[in-house]
Protein backbone atom coordinates (compact mmCIF):
# COMPACT_ATOMS: atom_id res chain seq x y z
CA UNK A 1 0.00 0.00 0.00
CA UNK A 2 1.34 3.41 -1.02
CA UNK A 3 2.01 5.94 1.75
CA UNK A 4 0.04 9.01 0.63
CA UNK A 5 1.41 12.41 1.60
CA UNK A 6 0.54 16.05 1.14
CA UNK A 7 3.21 18.73 0.68
CA UNK A 8 2.91 22.46 1.21
CA UNK A 9 5.03 25.48 2.05
CA UNK A 10 2.13 27.21 3.83
CA UNK A 11 2.67 27.28 7.61
CA UNK A 12 -0.90 28.28 8.60
CA UNK A 13 -2.37 25.60 6.31
CA UNK A 14 -0.02 23.05 7.85
CA UNK A 15 -1.15 24.02 11.34
CA UNK A 16 -4.80 23.68 10.25
CA UNK A 17 -4.20 20.23 8.74
CA UNK A 18 -2.45 19.05 11.90
CA UNK A 19 -5.35 20.44 13.93
CA UNK A 20 -7.68 18.37 11.71
CA UNK A 21 -5.74 15.17 12.44
CA UNK A 22 -3.11 14.82 9.73
CA UNK A 23 0.37 13.94 10.98
CA UNK A 24 3.31 16.20 10.17
CA UNK A 25 6.24 14.02 9.14
CA UNK A 26 8.70 16.57 7.73
CA UNK A 27 9.31 20.26 8.38
CA UNK A 28 12.40 21.83 6.89
CA UNK A 29 13.85 25.00 5.42
CA UNK A 30 14.42 24.71 1.70
CA UNK A 31 16.23 27.99 1.13
CA UNK A 32 15.30 31.59 0.47
CA UNK A 33 13.24 31.75 3.65
CA UNK A 34 10.90 29.05 2.37
CA UNK A 35 9.78 25.87 4.07
CA UNK A 36 8.54 22.43 3.10
CA UNK A 37 6.00 20.60 5.20
CA UNK A 38 5.04 16.99 4.47
CA UNK A 39 2.01 15.42 6.11
CA UNK A 40 0.74 11.86 6.08
CA UNK A 41 -2.53 11.81 4.15
CA UNK A 42 -3.58 8.13 4.12
CA UNK A 43 -7.25 8.92 3.45
CA UNK A 44 -6.45 11.45 0.69
CA UNK A 45 -8.34 14.26 2.43
CA UNK A 46 -5.74 17.03 2.55
CA UNK A 47 -6.96 18.78 -0.62
CA UNK A 48 -10.52 18.88 0.72
CA UNK A 49 -9.29 20.13 4.09
CA UNK A 50 -7.23 22.81 2.31
CA UNK A 51 -10.46 24.09 0.73
CA UNK A 52 -12.11 24.00 4.15
CA UNK A 53 -9.20 26.06 5.50
CA UNK A 54 -9.61 28.77 2.84
CA UNK A 55 -13.25 29.22 3.87
CA UNK A 56 -12.60 29.04 7.62
CA UNK A 57 -12.28 31.57 10.41
CA UNK A 58 -8.75 30.19 10.92
CA UNK A 59 -7.76 31.58 7.51
CA UNK A 60 -9.44 34.91 8.26
CA UNK A 61 -7.55 35.09 11.56
CA UNK A 62 -4.23 34.41 9.81
CA UNK A 63 -4.95 37.13 7.23
CA UNK A 64 -5.63 39.63 10.03
CA UNK A 65 -2.35 38.69 11.72
CA UNK A 66 -0.49 39.31 8.45
CA UNK A 67 -2.19 42.69 7.99
CA UNK A 68 -1.33 43.77 11.52
CA UNK A 69 2.30 42.69 11.05
CA UNK A 70 2.49 44.81 7.89
CA UNK A 71 1.15 47.77 9.83
CA UNK A 72 3.75 47.33 12.56
CA UNK A 73 6.74 46.74 10.30
CA UNK A 74 6.01 49.56 7.84
CA UNK A 75 6.20 52.27 10.49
Amino acid sequence: MENKTFETSDLPLTAFLVMKGLVLTTAKKVGGGKFLFVLDDPNDIAEQLALEYVNSDFCKFDNHIRSIKKLIYTK
